[in-house]
């Protein structure tokens, strides 16, 4: 005979049961990953079919990579100009783990006129209006080779002022990479100018450092 005891310890045995059998709930991070959109592709974005380079829409939003001080008159002459660079998310992580950019990264330097003023900190230096602007596309296949704007590992493009529609540089030697020169050993990039790219450690002497200045 079941009597209402003998009922609720058979609910409970087939409760445990159910519980037993169900698989066990995936960490949150795992839950997290799952739901997470793909990693934007950047490149892809501002590369045409053809090889053409084009100016990211938000790279003004993305990190800063870091920012020059520049002469353009040559050494001795006064600061005239300001170099802003940014670089797409997850850039600077691919360079922290590998010592170098993953392919696909992109960098945007923008350069700038040069003002100044007296503030109460001191005699303060800011950018102006964009004179230039440059775009440099990771690429370490160079699968591009027989593009002018393509080689020694990256693509390359130069843009006057802030237009986004006619690209400035007949080849990426001539129009581009001739500045780049001095940091060949470290890709063509001027690594060490970067403290975020050290990740809080010691300033290295630059390869390319004037010993002069």
């Amino acid at each position: 005979m079941i009597t209402f005891r003998n009922a609720l310890l058979a609910g409970a045995v087939v409760l445990a049961i159910g519980a037993c059998a169900q698989p066990p709930a995936p960490p949150a991070a795992q839950v997290e990953a799952a739901g997470a959109p793909a990693a934007r592709d950047y490149a892809a974005e501002i590369v045409s079919a053809d090889g053409a380079i084009g100016v990211p829409a938000d790279f003004d939003r993305w990190p800063t990579l870091g920012s020059w001080a520049t002469a353009s008159a040559g050494e001795g002459a006064p600061v005239d100009e300001w170099h802003q660079v940014y670089v797409s998310p997850g850039g600077i992580e691919s360079y922290l783990a590998n010592g170098k950019f993953a392919d696909g990264t992109v960098l945007v330097k923008d350069v700038r006129g040069f003002a100044a003023a007296t503030l109460n900190t001191g005699h303060a230096h800011y950018p102006t209006e964009v004179a230039v602007r440059f775009v440099m596309v990771k690429d370490s296949t160079n699968a591009r080779a027989d593009h002018p704007l393509w080689g020694d590992g990256w693509g390359w493009a130069l843009y006057n002022g802030t237009d986004t529609t006619t690209q400035a540089a007949p080849s990426y030697e001539e129009g581009c990479q001739a500045c780049h020169v001095p940091a060949t050993s470290t890709d063509y990039i001027f690594a060490e100018a970067y403290p975020v790219l050290r990740n809080g450690g010691p300033a290295a002497t630059p390869s390319w450092a004037n010993p002069a200045q």
